[in-house]
């Protein structure tokens, strides 16, 4: 059913509603919702709301009569139209109603279902043409009087152009001038624009301009380029991330991204080009060679994790070189007063093991500074590799008998080498300071009565030299640490070091040409193979 029409009927007799109510609450007249109201001062008010689609209206209402109540309003401003009911059939009133504003005028003696329902159709509909009608004689009045206006001020204007023709002759001159002078500036601009290129593009990504002394530095000719579709000079990967970002300069967004191209980087900065009716067919695409600011941006970059590095290094030095020079000599200190002692009372015995305590601090602690000393030396580059022709069983023979001596107890060093002289150009220092870490690292970190094997085996290509021991091993998660610098692993933080032995013979290797590897379980041991060419 189509939505229903609210009708207001405005009476002080109820019978008088009763008997209209019925009429508009037969089955085909359903569409109807009355809205009853006795009361004058009330029935204004809802008159004022505006949301009535008809109003019936009696001619009588106790003192008043319907022109009073509606007399503060104009019936053909209303939402509906006011349709008068009365008694009596009066022409001079029927004229009087007509005249005032009312849609119709009803007898109520002569109300039928028919008469009322084609009343209300009726004028709901003719009040809506006439509403209409009269929108459109207003809005017809104003463009007739805007077209009035229009046609003088046009007319005005027509006279100043023709006054003013000459000076606008004159005037269109002096800017044709001033763009040819700026298409001049133009060209030199985007001809020599620095480090890039200004690019315009339509949709398909096919230039339609560019220029700039890129373009000259790679050998393109901007006469050629346009025309030629931008994704035909770049690999699939770098075009898809160009067409995903520019898509967006297409639907009005302003874009920056940088991309690497050819051993280059461009930041590229693309913008829309709206046309006259706001669309967007043409993009602008600047793209700046920031290769420079790149390489100066990583420079710096490592720079700081240099420094960085550096500040951790100072920090685990400190800590380290406290720890390890205060534990030695401690023990010298105490160690020589417990001499003197002994001497007093002449317990020879306590005397030789204290002073050997002394005599083994003192071994480390020399240690500890030739650690120091070699790092900082290789650190600076001042370490030299002078090689020379030597016998490599000889060194290696007396470095292991110098490490038996100060070996934990019962702890044998044992060498095998599958000849018995190799004579080899090579640094014997060098050799030296990388066996005596290796062997003395072995025996700190194996226990006492155990053994370590050295091994030296000559070959057509190269010298092979390992160290095993057979002691606490290197967690596996931590090998790949074991040769930064300051490293200890967790299981050998009880026990001396500085953490720089092991950085020191990698560097030592380097400097031979050759390679260091290593083969640890935890708690079986250790082994590390160095093969030095010949």
């Amino acid at each position: 059913m189509a939505e229903k029409l609210k009708v207001l009927f405005i009476d002080d007799d109820e019978d008088d509603f009763l008997i209209v109510e019925d009429l508009l609450s037969e089955k085909k007249l359903q569409r109807f919702e009355l809205i009853w109201e006795p009361d004058g001062s009330k029935a204004q008010d809802l008159l004022a709301s505006n949301e009535f689609d008809a109003i019936l209206l009696d001619y009588r209402l106790g003192a008043l009569s319907g022109f009073d109540i509606i007399k503060k309003f104009n019936p053909l401003n209303l939402s509906g139209p006011v349709i008068l009911l009365t008694g009596q059939e009066d022409d001079e009133l029927d004229k009087v109603a007509t005249k005032a504003g009312f849609a119709d005028y009803l007898v109520k003696a002569d109300l039928k279902a028919d008469l009322l329902e084609r009343s209300l159709r009726y004028n709901i509909e003719q009040f809506k043409n006439l509403k209409e009608i009269r929108e459109l004689n207003k809005n017809l009045e104003k463009k007739v009087k805007d077209r009035t206006f229009e046609l003088n001020d046009a007319v005005k204007k027509l006279k100043e152009n023709n006054k003013n023709l000459r000076q606008e002759i004159k005037r269109r001159k002096e800017t044709e001038n001033a763009l040819y002078e700026s298409q001049l500036m133009y060209n030199a601009i985007t001809s020599n624009f620095p480090k890039g290129s200004i690019n315009v593009f339509n949709r398909k990504y096919v230039y339609i301009f560019s220029d700039g002394r890129d373009l000259k530095e790679i050998g393109v000719d901007k006469k050629f380029i346009r025309g030629v579709k931008l994704l035909d000079f770049l690999p699939e990967k770098e075009g898809e991330i160009f067409t995903k970002n520019l898509d967006r300069v297409f639907e009005g967004k302003n874009v920056s991204f940088e991309i690497p191209l050819n051993n280059r980087y461009f930041k590229i900065h693309g913008v829309p080009l709206p046309n006259k009716e706001n669309e967007i067919e043409n993009i602008m695409v600047v793209a700046q060679n920031i290769t420079e600011q790149k390489e100066s941006e990583e420079k710096i970059k490592k720079s700081l994790e240099k420094e960085r590095e550096l500040n951790e290094l100072k920090t685990r030095f400190v800590s380290m070189a406290s720890h390890e020079f205060r534990t030695p000599l401690a023990t010298i200190l105490s160690s020589t007063s417990l001499v003197d002692k002994y001497r007093k009372t002449q317990k020879f015995e306590g005397i030789e093991k204290h002073t050997n305590k002394i005599r083994n601090n003192v071994v480390h602690l020399t240690q500890i500074l030739n650690d120091f000393l070699s790092f900082g030396r290789l650190e600076e580059g001042k370490v030299n590799y002078n090689p020379e022709l030597i016998n490599v069983i000889e060194l290696v023979e007396e470095t292991v008998e110098d490490l038996q001596e100060i070996s934990k107890k019962g702890q044998e060093i044992e060498l095998y080498s599958n000849l018995d002289k190799i004579m080899i150009p090579i640094d014997p220092q060098v050799l030296k300071n990388v066996l005596y870490n290796l062997i003395s690292n072995a025996s700190k970190y194996s226990s006492e009565n155990s053994h370590i094997i050295v091994k030296v085996i000559d070959s057509d290509k190269d010298l092979m030299l390992s160290v095993q021991d057979f002691g606490m091993g290197i967690p596996d998660k931590e090998q790949k640490l074991l040769f930064d610098r300051f490293f200890r692993a967790s299981n050998a933080s009880n026990i001396q070091g500085t953490g720089l032995g092991l950085n020191i013979v990698k560097k030592y290797v380097d400097l031979m040409g050759g390679t260091i590897n290593f083969m640890s379980r935890f708690n079986e041991g250790t082994t590390f193979v160095i093969n030095v060419p010949k």
